[in-house]
């Protein structure tokens, strides 16, 4: 049986069965946290004979022994020994739901356990993590183990819910999973289950994506409903009050006046105390009772919420805002939008999308167009940009010409551009917009201006884009055109190759995204994000790249966002591809592919793709059909990292064996880059040709390409050393490339230091290339394969382990029957082949029986 997400549970309670001191074991959890599927593997995993407790038979005596005691039994001392005969001698009794067994049932289990060597392994379901009290009268005993499950993590969730799928999951579908179920595994199967049969869940050939909101389990329908059963009307209504807001907290409750019916909910297991917070037991519970209640209800207790709300000593806008519109409260614009923009500043991007469409909807003028510029981030930061091309265009046709028009227009430039790459739409956005305008109008050229060169960077045509901006007046640049165009010209310079300068802008205007969110063009931070980890990427700063690739991920993810998302996981992936773990770089990239399917995001798909044909193509294996398939099927587009889609068809073609087309797609590759002045992308292209074999030419495209960063310092160092045939060079540049995080680069880069070197030196550098490359999984890439795995025999490799162990040369002598000269000569043999010199290397080698000797321990 598999079992997912409780590895460390199931290791203990196997440990606890091997142990001659317990002879009671107690799975213990609330309901549905998989406590009878552990029981399910360790019974099968003991042969253990099974016996069931249940409420319907709870008052039966020896209802859930009955299967393994004579009907001619009638003490319980008979039942015990009928109950030993079942169970084979130092074998296990397995009980589910020991809680619910009757009390005769109870105590055979225990005196077969206790007195008679066998094992007693039970389920035990809790309450609000407290045991039963007829189970917790011996859970303590010293010959008693307690292994409790909880809830699953949101990392277990994503692994139970890819077993249940078997296959990649959109990370949006996890997020709703896990909040909706609180973690618990019979209701993520139950939602997960009922959602593919209602078409909810759609696989897609990038994997599972959401067609709608997930739909709650019946069973947890069924189990609020029970508790409910025989509650007065105050506790219902109590419980419905509560429903409406999801949660309370303690002055929220007493300014409603304390009531009984809250601590017979919570005896009753519907509510619980957090600490300050009533919540429900089950986030669930609160969507079962809302569902239920009619809209009359539902305004009455929402407008009871209201009045609290607008009462407390520090208002809630955000809060306040929403209950007002779910309470039918006519409906306040200038409020409206000013609780937009901090639901929006604090990621909650569904709701400031619904406070801000409410703002234009009911708003006219400033008010309309700015609370439009808050939807446009909401909805393209939902993955909705068509919606929000429609939404902006819509407001500027009821707005004067002015600052704010500008603005609009810019930003719907910005999302056509970044979400279907229509350079043609795109310009005739601002050309509409620019007859508005007389000639000469204040911040109409240089607006305008800033969004054209953002087109030219994502097209790749850096160079174009850098002479547009440098045109531009920053003397009186308006804070919102000011970090729009510092976030533009830091992508121009990372294209061009000043990295560096380009980590430093990208820095300062990140940190005022992030200080002051109104400043900004909507999905500024975002795109910041990915811009950021490009830069860094490129400058040779890796794990500043995988930390800005994965926060823009991780931050969309808790905002409920789904571009930051795909683009997130893009730079992310193509950050740890070149660390050189290929197996995080294809996560990185499944999670990409499903999040671009689930918006539309085409070119962020084509990239998604990009990257896992470079993560099979490195291995030497080739891509499936499918992904070059869809590659395919996709329509034409470029995007600013159009430059990886020549490297990862080079893959493709090497990972099926055609390494001289390969070449020849790498060498197009670079010339389109040259073309362009992509100067950091031809960079990456030469260094592949180098991993390739086809290096000519290189070094001194490498200079040429004047490029200031500590990526192509090492890059260059390398393919000279490799000209030169120099070996200690070769195995310098390792180092170069290590220190900036490159473990695959500097693996590689050892390995064809090894190849030039001779001696110690060369197996100094074997050794170094086996223990980089293990740091990354030993991928065989085309620089790794190749390289003698062992270069000791068997007889120099026992010598070296006895040395490595401590014994003299004497003692080795003696216990394999050899002379102290021969002994001598082994190791001397040993110390050349391994690169080093004395017993105390040898000692901090990693020896295994079955492997080659491994890195020094540091």
């Amino acid at each position: 049986m598999r079992t997912i997400g409780r590895e460390a549970e199931l290791e203990r309670l196997r440990a606890a069965l091997t142990r001659t001191d317990r002879h009671v074991v107690l799975i213990a959890g609330e309901g549905g946290v998989g406590k009878t599927h552990l029981l399910d593997v360790l019974a099968e995993e003991t042969a253990a004979v099974r016996a069931y407790g249940t409420s319907a038979m709870a008052q039966v005596p020896l209802g859930a022994m009955a299967h393994l005691v004579a009907p001619t039994s009638l003490v319980l001392t008979a039942m015990v020994a009928d109950v030993v005969r079942a169970v084979p001698d130092r074998g296990v009794l397995a009980v589910d739901d020991l809680d619910q067994c009757d009390e005769v049932s109870l105590g055979v289990a225990l005196r077969v356990a206790r007195d008679h060597g066998r094992t007693l392994v039970a389920t035990v379901r809790t309450r609000d993590g407290v045991l039963p009290s007829v189970i917790a009268t011996f859970a303590h005993d010293l010959g008693t183990e307690v292994v409790t499950l909880l809830a699953f993590s949101r990392e277990d969730t994503d692994r139970f819910v890819q077993q249940l799928l078997d296959d990649v999951v959109d990370a949006g579908i996890v997020q709703e999973v896990w909040s909706r179920t609180g973690g618990n595994a019979l209701f993520i199967a139950q939602v997960i289950g009922e959602a593919r049969q209602a078409g909810t869940l759609h696989h897609s050939p990038a994997g599972w994506v959401s067609r709608g909101r997930l739909s709650v389990p019946i069973r947890l329908r069924h189990a609020l409903l029970s508790r409910l059963a025989g509650s007065t009307g105050e506790a219902r209504e109590v419980a419905r009050m509560v429903a409406s807001v999801g949660r309370m907290t303690l002055d929220e409750v007493e300014r409603y006046g304390p009531s009984p019916a809250i601590d017979e909910l919570v005896d009753n297991g519907v509510l619980i105390w957090d600490g300050p917070v009533l919540r429900f037991v089950h986030p669930l519970f609160a969507e079962v009772l809302w569902a239920e209640a009619s809209p009359l209800v539902r305004r009455r207790l929402l407008r009871r919420h209201l009045a609290v709300a607008r009462g407390a000593a520090a208002p809630d806008v955000v809060r306040i805002a929403v209950l007002g519109l779910d309470a039918g409260e006519r409906p306040d614009p200038v409020g409206l939008l000013a609780a937009a923009r901090l639901a929006n500043a604090g990621g909650s991007a569904e709701t400031a999308r619904r406070l801000a469409a409410a703002a234009v909807e009911h708003g006219d003028g400033d008010v309309a167009g700015q609370a439009a510029l808050v939807l446009a981030a909401a909805l393209s930061e939902l993955g909705r940009s068509a919606e929000a091309v429609d939404a902006l265009q819509g407001t500027l046709e009821r707005i004067e010409p002015g600052p704010l028009a500008i603005a609009l227009a810019v930003t719907v430039h910005k999302l056509i551009v970044w979400g279907t790459f229509d350079l043609t739409a795109a310009a005739g956005a601002l050309r509409a917009e620019a007859r508005r305008y007389p000639d000469g109008a204040p911040m109409v050229r240089e607006s305008f201006a800033i969004a054209e060169a953002d087109s030219r960077i994502y097209a790749a045509q850096a160079h174009r884009a850098r002479v547009i901006l440098d045109g531009i007046d920053l003397a009186n640049l308006p804070p919102v055109l000011s970090t729009l165009h510092a976030t533009t010209r830091a992508h121009v310079l990372t294209h061009l190759g000043h990295t560096g300068e380009a980590l430093d802008l990208v820095g300062a205007t990140l940190q005022l995204a992030l200080d002051q969110p109104h400043e900004v063009i909507p999905g500024t931070r975002d795109r910041l994000l990915t811009i950021a980890s490009h830069a860094a990427r490129e400058h040779g700063s890796y794990a500043l790249a995988v930390e800005y690739g994965e926060r823009s991920h991780d931050g969309a993810l808790a905002d409920g966002t789904v571009v930051g998302r795909a683009w997130g996981a893009v730079v992310a992936s193509a950050a740890w591809g070149q660390v050189g773990d290929l197996d995080a770089a294809v996560l990185w990239a499944r999670r990409a592919l499903v999040a671009a399917t689930a918006c539309g995001m085409v070119d962020a798909e084509r990239l998604a793709i990009a990257m896992l044909m470079m993560g099979a193509g490195s291995r030497g294996q080739a891509v499936a059909p499918e992904l070059l398939d869809r590659l395919g099927a996709l329509p034409a587009g470029v995007g600013f990292l159009r430059h990886h889609m020549p490297i990862a068809h080079a893959w493709a073609e090497f990972g099926a064996g055609r390494s001289g087309r390969a070449r020849s797609l790498l060498r197009a590759g670079e010339h389109a880059a040259r073309e362009v002045d992509a100067r950091v992308a031809e960079s990456w292209i030469l260094h592949e040709r180098v991993r390739m074999g086809d290096r000519d030419g290189v070094a001194a495209r490498l200079v040429a390409l004047d490029i200031d960063s500590p990526l192509a310092a090492a890059r260059l160092r390398l393919v000279t050393a490799l000209d030169d045939r120099d070996g200690a060079s070769a195995a310098a540049a390792a180092e170069d490339f290590l220190e900036l995080g490159a473990v695959l680069a500097a693996a590689e880069a050892a390995a064809e230091g090894a190849r030039l070197l001779t001696g110690r030196a060369a197996a100094a550098a074997r050794r170094r290339t086996s223990e980089l490359a293990a740091r990354i999984g030993s991928p065989t890439t085309p620089l790794l394969v190749g390289l003698p795995q062992d270069p000791l025999s068997r007889r120099e490799r026992t010598v070296a382990e006895l040395a490595a162990d401590g014994a003299s040369n004497a003692e080795i002598a003696e216990r394999l029957h050899l002379s102290v000269r021969t002994v001598e000569n082994h190791l001397s043999r040993v110390y050349a082949k391994l690169g080093v010199a004395s017993r105390t290397d040898l000692a901090a080698i990693e020896w295994s029986p079955l492997n080659p000797p491994g890195p020094l321990r540091s």
